[in-house]
């Protein structure tokens, strides 16, 4: 059987009624697991695992299993990863889906993809945002969406037809924003939490003024181009970026300030009045900036685990016989 053959791949339907399994082989990623642990953690007989250990071996690693199918390791390709979410999301578990070990491994493999790509595509991005930043954002934003899952309605399709799953999945993207972005104070549980997200919006704050400087600079040239010297052009040029940064500043970054304030009073972490200024938690070429090494240390907890216990199979063998529980990551 090839990692590539995805013919041989059960679909998300298909997947259902497995849910129970596929949740233990989740919460337990990255350490693979034989038969026996699977029957004891699932709260079933091994009888039972027997039955559907062949419709789970199509979703686990070649690697772990080897010749002999004695440990089950989900696979963690894209395929793998967007069916399991998927069936999860069917049964109205995505947001368990999502802080699983299993997820978040991947997710923050993704994540990190994604930042070294925008940093080579936009190098302004590069220059002020590095990957702890990325992963502080993705970690935050996943946190609320998994979280605002949690209370949405359940539901049910009549048939899986795609009308009706756009249909069903649009309502529920709404409600999901309605549900999870009032609540974003909620993870602002600290000063050095609310220091980082300070730090992240004066990065924007210093990008986005040089994306500014660019595009005023380009926007403006034919009119500069009719002016009499270089002098007054620069003169020109100097009342056309003040003039956008000022609005940048007052219409865009104060009221992003404003939101981080409130969001911060709300969970009473204090607020000091050198806040609300921007460029006060991070400036460009300081090293050390104040409130990310801490906060950076809370991203994606359960990845920092699986690289632990990665590192010592066998420690993380015996312990997986003194803990029969499925242990999902907090939030």
């Amino acid at each position: 059987m090839s990692d590539n053959n995805n013919d041989q791949k059960p679909d998300s339907t298909e997947l259902l009624p497995l849910m129970k399994y596929l949740s233990v082989l989740l919460a337990k990623y990255p350490r693979p697991i034989t038969p026996t642990q699977l029957s004891k953690l699932s709260k079933v007989s091994l009888a039972a695992v027997s039955k559907v250990r062949e419709k789970l071996f199509p979703m686990c690693s070649l690697t772990s299993l080897a010749s002999s199918r004695r440990t089950l390791l989900l696979r963690n390709d894209p395929d793998t990863v967007a069916r399991i979410g998927f069936a999860f999301y069917l049964d109205s578990k995505l947001g368990l889906f999502l802080r699983s070990p299993y997820a978040q491994s991947f997710l923050r493999q993704w994540v990190l993809d994604g930042h070294a790509k925008l940093a080579k595509a936009l190098p302004d991005y590069g220059t002020f945002f590095d990957k702890d930043d990325a992963l502080f954002v993705a970690n935050l934003s996943i946190r609320a969406v998994a979280d605002g899952l949690d209370h949405l309605r359940k539901f049910s399709l009549v048939k899986l037809d795609p009308e009706s799953l756009r249909a069903v999945i649009l309502n529920q993207v709404i409600q999901l924003l309605d549900e999870a972005l009032p609540n974003l104070s909620q993870y602002l549980k600290d000063e050095n939490t609310l220091k980082h997200i300070l730090a992240i919006r004066d990065k924007l704050w210093y990008m986005a003024s040089e994306l500014a400087s660019q595009w005023v600079a380009g926007a403006s040239s034919m009119i500069l181009a009719t002016l009499p010297d270089e002098a007054t052009k620069q003169e020109y040029l100097a009342v056309y970026l003040h003039t956008t940064e000022f609005y940048l500043e007052k219409l865009v970054f104060m009221t992003v300030t404003k939101k981080i304030r409130e969001a911060a009073n709300t969970v009473k972490v204090p607020w000091l009045e050198t806040y609300n200024t921007l460029g006060t938690i991070y400036v460009p070429g300081t090293a050390g900036q104040d409130g990310k090494a801490v906060a950076t240390a809370e991203q994606f907890p359960v990845a920092a685990a699986a690289a632990t216990v990665g590192s010592s199979k066998g420690a993380g063998t015996a312990r997986e016989e003194k803990e029969p529980r499925i242990e999902l990551s907090s939030h």
